[in-house]
């Protein structure tokens, strides 16, 4: 059963359009992420779910209940904020303590509820300091504990840890999902960062200008992108795009628009470029579906080094191929100097085509 239904929701700042004819559904005990960058109505999103917006068109309903009409305390739903919200005079006790007082819960409950989540969250010798005395990681941890006190329907989180450093963020991925296995809460959380999606979600929907690009498993969108969009804003380094056409001279060919090189086309690709009647396509090659190779390859793109990023686990190697650079994701070891000739063969596997008038995967 669907926890939560956003049905057709669009909502407007002026002239400007910030989500725009949204259809999702989170399920009972769903992790859903909400990804994409900068202005793409994820933040909107989360707002008009817990009533701090109102929608223009559209409705919410929470457990099959429609709440286009209540107050955001009605909703029985927990936000956490992306700057955390803490009272800076409450202590860490009070501030877990506030969402229950507000609602006249028993003192002697209170104080079971609070030590519950704090033994939880690992932060019960915190509850005495107030928020001035905790560092950024602590502070979220007690941004968390407010939310999950509350027993909410849904659990809204914006950019939760945006604000920590690095070594945090990763800590903080992983406390989130050992919580939602343990708990199984629903979860409806933002982010403009792939990796954290990916560490996190069971699905993940896609926003982009305020619509809706593809909802799916990480594994989905990252290995069945549905438009250029999703293929190039998730995966790091990112997808690596060529402009080709389908030689049917001989046998079936993907071919380079100035010659530089001819990779044979898989019959998926062939019946999908043939379908859509497209003579140029787009090409999509992730850069760990590329191997060099150190002498030519048959059905390989001949080019040379033109920069080299080691990055410990592994090197990115940057490749003049014509005239445009391919990325590849090498092993830590690789050994290769710039403007020292490279090949490289593609998995002909996971090759991606787009229509390059839409956008579409073909």
């Amino acid at each position: 059963m669907a926890q939560l239904e956003i049905e057709h929701l669009t909502k407007r700042f002026g002239s400007i359009t910030a989500v725009h004819d949204l259809t999702l559904e989170v399920a009972d005990g769903e992790f859903l992420v909400l990804l994409g960058p900068n202005g793409a109505g994820k933040t909107t999103t989360l707002r008009c779910v817990a009533g701090l917006e109102k929608p223009d068109a559209g409705h919410i309903k929470m457990e099959d209940q429609l709440v286009d009409g209540m107050s955001p305390a009605a909703r029985n739903v927990a936000f956490v904020f992306q700057n955390y919200a803490l009272y800076p005079r409450k202590t860490v006790f009070q501030n877990i303590a506030f969402p229950l007082e507000a609602h006249r819960y028993p003192r002697e409950e209170i104080r079971q509820r609070v030590h519950q989540v704090a033994d939880l969250l690992h932060i019960t010798h915190l509850l005495d300091r107030r928020p001035a005395q905790l560092s950024g990681g602590e502070q979220q941890r007690v941004a968390l504990g407010r939310a999950l006190v509350r027993q909410a329907r849904i659990y809204l989180m914006d950019e939760p840890l945006t604000n920590l450093d690095f070594k945090l963020r990763v800590e903080m991925r992983t406390e989130f999902k050992r919580l939602h296995e343990e708990f199984r809460y629903t979860l409806l959380y933002v982010t403009n960062d792939q990796t954290e999606a990916m560490a996190l979600a069971d699905r993940i929907a896609v926003l982009h200008r305020g619509h809706l690009q593809q909802v799916g498993s990480p594994g989905e969108v990252y290995d069945h992108p549905v438009n250029l969009f999703v293929a190039t804003f998730i995966g790091f380094p990112r997808m690596n795009l060529l402009d080709c056409a389908l030689s049917t001279d001989g046998p079936a060919r993907l071919c380079a628009q100035d010659g530089a090189w001819a990779i044979p086309a898989p019959d998926r690709v062939r019946e999908a470029v043939r379908r859509v009647g497209r003579e140029r396509v787009i090409l999509g090659i992730r850069p760990e579906d590329l191997t060099p190779a150190f002498e030519e390859q048959p059905a390989s793109l001949a080019g040379r080094v033109f920069v080299i990023e080691p990055l410990g686990d592994r090197t990115i190697v940057d490749v003049q191929v014509g005239g445009v650079t391919v990325r590849v994701k090498a092993h830590a070891e690789i050994r290769v100097d710039v403007g020292q000739p490279i090949w490289l063969v593609p998995n002909l596997n996971r090759l991606h085509v787009f229509d390059p008038q839409t956008g579409r995967a073909l």
